[in-house]
């Protein structure tokens, strides 16, 4: 199974994007090494995928459109440079026929240039797809002692120039250990190697399996992935509060230092939360997914910002592991890649469902939350803990079914009791010290009695006039304390013949604010 982090350098096989990018004896002509970047440069401009801005309708970026027939004249002809039309632009001295041409601003080719697209031609015109889209091939290792080294040489070799001499052996143990962990080798370090008496290959590749077992291999090679997740420890926005996530900082780490295969090191990611009985260490991994800016600004839109998040982990997925700059699509189908906008918008629905709100409340650790035990030895426990408890609950809920099955239940005889929980009454209202300078203050009074319109509390407040002013109900010492979910009413008696043009409310709590008006 592929491992996410094993590097053994120039000791194992070497993975090629493509099988044109090994080149052969014959040095056959690659499109994705030579020719894309020459007609990148030259021609797509006007030949390419842009649609709007193509040029005689011809595209040059697809086998289909360069060899198609226009009116009995084709741009390529695989293997026929005579009856190929663009070979004849790019060779021709008729400043109305070259190509690229004069008011493109762009220079002829090079004889070089001219020379790749020549043999490219010649050899069949064979187009690929971008490298990225290419299958992952096994090239064929050219005869040698190293894989790596044979593959240079063997190109050294066709421009008449050889390898380097060896590097001596303090100079490989800087290259590898800067490498695989980032660091500089100790003295010790450089002792230990030089006095291996074994072969330079032997005592390297001890020096290899040494470092991958480090815990220093998975702190450097876990930075880069960390930067290219967007990991941050603070909020990134507003107070840009400490965020207290680092406990996917070392689940990285761990997953790099204990080689996970990166088929788990994916779906952890992306879904460790849904998988079966997850453990904490896979909803830890499911960190991913909350590495995104959060806010509780007042001047924040709470959907225009969860719509930049959602777009935030789109793009981000499609970089890290699909190698797919996607944001291009979230305004028009993708000029280059073969992701059109319905697809980026499709890909981005999996996230509008998760859990989290982008509000933060600017608290450090905004919901939903998972605990982390303060030792590995607590850790152990609690997972024990739970891998013996999932047998017990489902004996439990068999048993439940067995009982209802034998006796259905019987309805309740009594009816449920509703509680209503005085929060804030006039008790706890607070009026501001001052006005507006110039304006008399409203006239107010507290009433009582069977006429007054009481809903809770032993009083209410009358208050008349026409300035704004804003009066605050507190808890004072009294926490209100939700374990799962809470209606609040609000009652606000106008008078209908004189109403105010506006009632704001606002409800704050540690993981949101809300706010109605009224007018």
């Amino acid at each position: 199974m592929t491992a996410i982090c094993r590097f053994p350098l120039a000791l194992g096989w070497f993975l090629v994007l493509g099988p044109a990018l090994a080149r052969t004896a014959e040095e056959s002509v690659s499109f994705n090494q030579d020719i894309r970047p020459i007609l990148s440069d030259n021609c797509f401009a006007c030949h390419g995928s842009d649609a709007a801005n193509r040029k005689g309708k011809l595209r040059l970026d697809q086998f289909a459109g360069a060899t198609a027939d226009r009116r009995g004249i084709q741009a390529i002809i695989p293997a026929d440079l005579a009856n190929s039309e663009a070979w004849q632009r790019i060779i021709s001295n008729d400043p109305d026929e070259i190509m690229p041409p004069a008011d493109s601003h762009k220079q002829p080719l090079k004889p070089g240039q001219r020379a790749l697209i020549k043999r490219w031609i010649e050899q069949g015109a064979v187009y690929q797809n971008h490298w990225a889209y290419e299958p992952v091939a096994r090239a064929a290792v050219p005869a040698g002692a190293q894989p790596i080294d044979s593959f240079i040489a063997a190109k050294l070799a066709r421009k008449n120039l050889k390898l380097s001499a060896e590097a001596p052996r303090e100079v490989l143990l800087r290259r590898v250990t800067l490498d695989l962990t980032g660091l500089p080798p100790t003295p010790a370090e450089l002792d230990l190697f030089l006095a291996d008496r074994a072969s330079t290959d032997v005592a390297y590749e001890r020096v290899v399996a040494r470092l991958l077992a480090s815990p220093r291999y998975g702190e450097h090679f876990g930075r880069h992935w960390l930067d290219t997740v967007r990991y941050s420890d603070t909020h990134g926005l507003h107070l840009d509060n400490v965020r207290s996530i680092w406990p996917y900082r070392d689940w990285v780490v761990r997953s790099f230092n204990a080689n996970l295969p990166f088929d788990r090191f994916t779906v952890e990611q992306l879904a460790g939360d849904l998988l079966p009985h997850p453990r904490l260490d896979q909803l830890v991994g499911s960190g991913y997914n909350r590495l995104q800016l959060t806010t509780s600004e007042g001047g924040a839109i709470e959907a225009e910002a969860e719509a930049r998040n959602t777009g935030d982990r789109t793009d981000t997925t499609a970089a890290v592991w699909l190698g797919l700059t996607a944001g291009c699509a979230s305004c028009h189908d993708h000029k280059f890649d073969p992701l059109t906008q319905r697809e980026y918008y499709a890909f981005g629905a999996f996230f509008k469902g998760l859990a989290d709100r982008v509000w933060d409340g600017n608290v450090r650790i905004p919901g939903p939350i998972a605990l982390i035990a303060d030792t590995p030895a607590t850790q152990r426990r609690i997972d024990a803990l739970t891998t013996d408890i999932a047998p017990l609950e489902a004996a439990l809920a068999a048993r439940v079914e067995q009982l209802i099955a034998q006796e259905p239940l019987s309805k309740p005889t009594k009816k449920p009791v509703t509680y209503e929980v005085i929060w804030a009454e006039d008790s706890d209202l607070v009026a501001p010290a001052a006005f507006r300078p110039g304006v008399p203050p409203p006239r107010g009074e507290w009433c009582r009695g069977p006429e007054v319109p009481l809903v809770g509390g032993q009083r209410a407040l009358r208050l008349e006039g026409n300035v704004s002013r804003p009066f605050t109900f507190t808890a004072g010492d009294a926490d209100l304390l939700v374990r799962s979910e809470a209606k609040l009413f609000v009652h606000f008696l106008a008078d209908p013949a004189r109403p105010p043009r506006a009632v704001s409310l606002e409800f704050i709590s540690d993981q949101k604010t809300t706010r109605f008006v009224w007018g």
